[in-house]
C-alpha cells in the first residue's frame, strides 16, 4: 500500500463492514465515486486479504472474491485500469487472488468435463490438440462451439511450469469443439506474417480442414452480417 493511499484511508470513516465484499463495495459506492476512492477501497480489500491468506481462505470467500472480480473487471476495469497500475504496479492483491481462484474453478469444472468425455470425442479431441499444439508459432485459436465463443492464445514457446495446463486448456476446448459439431478458426503469427485456417467438426464427429476462402469469407463482417459464421462454416 502506498504512503499516498495510507493518507487517504485515515479519513474513511463510512467503510461499510456488513455484507459481501460485493455488497460493501457497492454501499461504498454511493458516497465515494472518484477514481481515487475506488483505489482506497482495493488497498483496504487487500490489507483484508494480506490477513486472511495467512489464516487460510474459505469457499465463501472465494465465492465472495470471484463474485466480486467478475462485477468490478466488467464494470470499472477500463475506467481504473492505469489507477491501479500506477500504485501497485501491477494488479492489487485482492484482483490477482480473485483471478487465481476463478481459474481454479475453471480448472475443476475442466476436468470434470473431460472425465466424462465419450471415448470418441476425447480420442478426435486428442488428436486434433496434438496436431494444433506442434504448430511452433504464436496461434490464436477462435471456438466456436455451445453456441458460443471461446478464445486461447498460445505462445510459440511456452514455461515448462505452464505447459501441461496450456495443453490441457487446449484439449478441453478442442472437445467441446467436437462434442458440440463447432468449428475452430486457427491464427499462427510468425512476426509479420499471418496464416489463417480453419478446422469444422463433420455430421460423424470426425475434424476436417476448412478451405482458406471460406474462412476468409466468413471472418469478413459483410460476409457474416446475414448468416451465423458458425453456420457458414459448417454448409
Amino acid at each position: 500500500m502506498s504512503c499516498k493511499n495510507k493518507k487517504n484511508l485515515e479519513v474513511i470513516t463510512d467503510f461499510p463492514t456488513k455484507g459481501t465484499i460485493l455488497q460493501q463495495f457497492q454501499k461504498y459506492l454511493e458516497k465515494h465515486k472518484k477514481v481515487s476512492d475506488i483505489i482506497d477501497f482495493l488497498s483496504i480489500q487487500n490489507a483484508r486479504m494480506i490477513c486472511q491468506a495467512e489464516k487460510g481462505v474459505s469457499e465463501q470467500l472465494k465465492d465472495e472474491l470471484i463474485e466480486f472480480y467478475q462485477y468490478f473487471m466488467t464494470n470499472f476495469d477500463e475506467l481504473t485500469y492505469s489507477a491501479r497500475i500506477e500504485n501497485w504496479g501491477m494488479e492489487p492483491l485482492v484482483l490477482r487472488m480473485a483471478d487465481h481462484f476463478l481459474y481454479e474453478r475453471h480448472q475443476q469444472l475442466r476436468e470434470q468435463y473431460l472425465a466424462e468425455l465419450p471415448i470418441s470425442v476425447a480420442m478426435e479431441a486428442k488428436f486434433l490438440c496434438d496436431t494444433l499444439f506442434r504448430i511452433r508459432k504464436y496461434r490464436v485459436f477462435s471456438f466456436f462451439a455451445d453456441d458460443d465463443i471461446y478464445t486461447l492464445e498460445l505462445k510459440k514457446s511456452i514455461y515448462r511450469e505452464e505447459l501441461e495446463d496450456a495443453k490441457q486448456e487446449l484439449f478441453y476446448l478442442c472437445a467441446k469443439m467436437i462434442a458440440s459439431y463447432g468449428v475452430v478458426v486457427v491464427r499462427c503469427i510468425d512476426g509479420k506474417q499471418q496464416e489463417i485456417f480453419g478446422i469444422r467438426t463433420s455430421d460423424t464427429g470426425i475434424w476436417d480442414p476448412v478451405p482458406k476462402e471460406q474462412v476468409l469469407y466468413a471472418l469478413n463482417p459483410l460476409s457474416a452480417a446475414c448468416i451465423g459464421r458458425k453456420e457458414f462454416f459448417l454448409s
